[in-house]
Order: C-alpha cells, then structure tokens, then sequence
C-alpha cells in the first residue's frame, strides 16, 4: 500500500495495529504484569499519539510479522527487524533508527570450553537463533557445522540454554 493510502486507512478507523513479537528485549518484552514494553513499544505510542489515534498491539511469533503485514491485519511492524535487501523487495523499511551487531548469549564456562577446543564453528556444538531471522541466517553461513535450532522466540531459546540443550544463542 502506499503511505498516502495507509495513512488515510489508520485515520480512517482511528487505530495504529502495530504487529511486534513483544519478546526482543530491549525493543519489546513483556513486564511482570504482562505490559509490553521496551524501546519499539514506546516509539508505537509517540506514533499513535502524533497520529491522533488509538494503539493497538497484536503480537505474534517473528516469522509471522511479515507475512501479517503483507496481508494487512498488521498496518506496521516494529520488532527489532533488521533490514535487508531480500526483505526490502516486499515491504518498505523507514530507518534504520536503531544500529547493533550480533552477539552470543551463553553459559561462560561452556562458551569458554567450546572457544579453546575447535571454536564455535563445530559439529558438537549447538546454538539457537530467532527463526527467520538475522542472526538465523548468521548461524547458518558462520556456524554452517554448528547444530542449528530455529526459536520462535529468545525465551525459548534461553529456556534451551538454561536446561543445557543448547551452547549459545545468536542475537
């Protein structure tokens, strides 16, 4: 849809429906009492508010944003989304309004154990990553002999972490 066009539709029916997976600390997540919050969670509102409409979350699991917002029940993303240019062919991406790297969530002494022996990029070991993600795609072409688990979310994957069945998660 054309800006234009969407603009008119949010203004139309007085609500911002912003699709957020509301589990990317610090982007979004969800407090004690259940509250999204977080950094694209208080962007939505500054949004919402200078649109004069009402704010709406639907979150979902990662891999669903996109294809939600391409069949319109969403009228925006924001997720800690990287953009891509594969991702640019489909949607439009405003930004970047945010600029970090990838990182390796893991218990020290394993992570320590795994680096001295034969690095990350090993058969035995095994990570996680956001399915559909960029740092799923990291893993695959930087740990392509690392055993590979898609998560639909960080708190499964540190749910994984924590029990031992993973050695790291990339984010």
């Amino acid at each position: 849809a054309l800006a234009g066009s969407a603009l008119d539709r949010i203004l139309k029916k007085g609500e911002l429906a912003v699709g957020t997976s509301g589990t990317q600390p610090p982007m979004s997540a969800a407090n004690k009492k259940g509250e999204l919050v977080g950094m694209d969670i208080d962007l939505s509102r500054a949004m919402a508010d200078a649109m004069g409409v009402k704010l709406k979350f639907i979150t979902m699991p990662f891999a669903e944003l996109l294809p939600a917002f391409e069949a319109a029940r969403v009228d925006m993303v924001l997720s800690g989304m990287t953009m891509t240019a594969e991702r640019n062919k489909k949607v439009a991406f405003v930004g970047p309004y945010v600029v970090t790297g990838k990182g390796i969530l893991a218990i020290e002494s394993r992570f320590a154990a795994l680096k001295e022996a034969k690095g990350l990029d090993a058969p035995e070991v095994k990570v996680a990553a956001l399915k559909e993600s960029t740092s799923q795609k990291f893993a695959e072409t930087s740990m392509s002999k690392a055993k590979l688990t898609r998560c639909g979310s960080y708190d499964e994957g540190i749910d994984l972490l924590i029990k031992n069945k993973i050695d790291g998660i990339v984010a």
